[in-house]
């Protein structure tokens, strides 16, 4: 992997979907500066600092003192998201823009395939600015997540689109899934204790002990299979930071 030269004047934009944007994290909150709105819904910018978006701004700010680092994370967003309001989420001014996206194509008719289109379509538009372009893969997901009744592709597929985009196009491309995974196996955990580390959850997630108690918040704070929790976040932006040398 290609190392990507920072300084203190660069401008980084992370764009994603609810990965990105922090859930699963145990100081997940959605109360930062306005992002941008979708069907008449606002999103707002993670203040929290244990998703793996905070971990590496945090660190790069603290290495390049005056570096600008935004987390343009929404929930729910998928590649045409991206697509339709790029100008909203990246601009002329970045050096770089991070772009981990795929988990919520697997819910649309023909989404693998709208995924690949949209990847150039959105490299193509950041390379114009002349930007450059970080793909990121996204995180493994449970057995439990990957069978709900409305995936009709799977993560696999996911990775296996971006990894082929990334080849393709020759953008910077840091693999977290197959970092993950490895991680994973070494440790002889199953994609359940990885995900859903219960021994976490009780000492880390400060959650009321009954369900019917929980506010959107306390959701949104919730590893469930496909939202990591915070040693998996720890592991995404650990795994960006070695990659990429930064």
């Amino acid at each position: 992997m290609t190392g990507l030269y920072l300084d203190e004047f660069s401008k980084v934009t992370l764009i994603g979907d609810s990965i990105t944007a922090g859930r699963g994290s145990s100081d997940c909150s959605f109360d930062g500066e306005y992002i941008l709105t979708i069907n008449g819904r606002p999103y707002y910018a993670q203040t929290g600092h244990k998703c793996y978006a905070s971990i590496l701004k945090e660190y790069l700010e603290s290495r390049y003192p005056g570096i600008e680092v935004a987390n343009k994370g929404c929930n729910g967003l998928n590649s045409n998201h991206v697509c339709k309001f790029i100008n909203q989420l990246s601009s002329i001014d970045d050096t770089v823009v991070f772009l981990m996206i795929g988990a919520n194509n697997r819910k649309l008719p023909g989404g693998m395939q709208l995924l690949y289109h949209d990847l150039y379509r959105i490299i193509r538009h950041i390379r114009r600015m002349g930007t450059e372009v970080v793909l990121l893969t996204e995180c493994p997901s449970t057995v439990a997540n990957e069978s709900r009744k409305n995936r009709k592709y799977h993560m696999p597929e996911v990775v296996n689109i971006v990894r082929q985009v990334a080849t393709e196009t020759g953008v910077l491309f840091v693999d977290c899934y197959e970092y993950l995974e490895k991680y994973r196996v070494e440790r002889g955990l199953t994609i359940e204790e990885f995900m859903t580390p219960r021994e976490e959850i009780a000492s880390e997630y400060p959650l009321p002990k009954n369900e019917d108690d929980y506010t959107l918040t306390d959701f949104n704070r919730i590893p469930d299979g496909l939202h990591p929790p915070n040693s998996v976040h720890r592991l995404i932006a650990e795994c960006i930071i070695k990659e990429l040398d930064l």
